[in-house]
């Protein structure tokens, strides 16, 4: 188990921004080959559509439209050739998964399960989904699920755990042995990191701790890291921890922002690519592990430039009301 002492001294707590109501992008993920980043952006306005950067050409492509539902939380495959993603109706009561090829075309249903299928991830070898899944009628558990991408052969790796409660957001280890998730009790508003066996479904706990809440780890490609977001029970921020599985040391990702989510890892293990919400809005970030440093994507049409325009137009009415 992780000691949960070196948390100690590495989260602060930022000061909090008002948020606006520009375009927010969020849950980004980096392809194999590192040229593109997809993410669900609410720049529609009405619902959440998938998007794809192109970093190399500086291009953006909306890859789904669909009025009334919510496509959420892509994650490329191994082999880049598809992304697989959570997609909803309007009042957010059903989910199935989905995936996509990177044109848009093949859009095909993966797997509904109890009305609820949410946050997939694929395995190392690309043979498997793994998700969170809805077995109670009350919303209060989850439980993690595989299932190959044709949609067979769903199996329930954390059934018979009776400490986990309301799971969510799965990661394959790099191996393809382990998934971790986070689980806690969605009363009382707890979460922590725990790590499930693929093969014999044994649970157990990644930290123990009951002053921080855990939430999306997410394995390294290398195996040497496991990144989370992390704050404390009760706030309404999250930091970006990168715990150190070598070394038994953690460190936290920047403080320029209120709130960091949903890490996802370069495939040479030396940038981390987040969600990051400051004022005005959200905005997809990357940190960069050699350098210490974290930079703004620059994804065009999202709040920052929308908060220009405004900007601009604002000052332009008042120049030309003043002459």
């Amino acid at each position: 188990m992780f000691i949960a002492a070196v948390l100690a001294g590495v989260l602060a707590a930022p000061a909090f921004g008002q948020i606006g109501d520009e375009p927010w992008d969020w849950n980004p993920d980096i392809s194999p080959d590192g040229r593109y980043v997809v993410f669900h952006s609410e720049r529609s306005r009405t619902d959440d559509d998938l998007y794809l950067w192109d970093m190399h050409t500086r291009t953006l492509t909306q890859l789904t439209e669909t009025p009334d539902q919510n496509e959420k939380f892509p994650r490329f495959s191994p082999d880049g050739h598809f992304i697989v993603y959570q997609v909803g109706n309007a009042d957010g009561s059903v989910w199935s998964l989905r995936r996509v090829a990177l044109d848009g075309s093949h859009n095909a249903e993966i797997v509904t399960a109890g009305n609820l299928a949410i946050n997939p991830d694929v395995s190392p070898n690309g043979e498997w989904v793994a998700f969170a899944g809805r077995v109670s009628e009350d919303a209060t558990r989850n439980d993690i699920f595989i299932v190959r991408p044709d949609g067979s052969d769903l199996t329930n790796l954390t059934g018979e755990s009776d400490a986990i409660g309301y799971t969510v957001l799965p990661s394959w280890s790099p191996d393809g042995q382990t998934i971790a998730f986070s689980g806690g009790d969605i009363d009382a508003d707890t979460a922590e990191i725990f790590l499930v066996d693929v093969h014999s479904r044994d649970v157990r706990a990644f930290m123990e701790i009951e002053t921080y809440k855990e939430m999306g780890p997410t394995y390294s490609p290398d195996g040497r890291y496991l990144a989370a977001s992390v704050g404390f029970q009760n706030y309404d921020f999250y930091r970006l921890v990168i715990f150190d599985l070598e070394s038994g040391t953690a460190r936290q990702v920047g403080a320029s922002s209120e709130y960091h989510a949903r890490p996802a890892w370069s495939a040479d293990s030396n940038s981390l690519y987040y969600q990051e919400i400051v004022q005005g809005g959200a905005r997809i970030a990357r940190y960069d592990l050699g350098e210490d440093e974290t930079y703004n994507l620059g994804i065009p049409g999202g709040w920052e430039e929308e908060l220009m325009c405004r900007s601009v137009a604002a000052y332009g009415g008042a120049y030309a009301g003043g002459h």
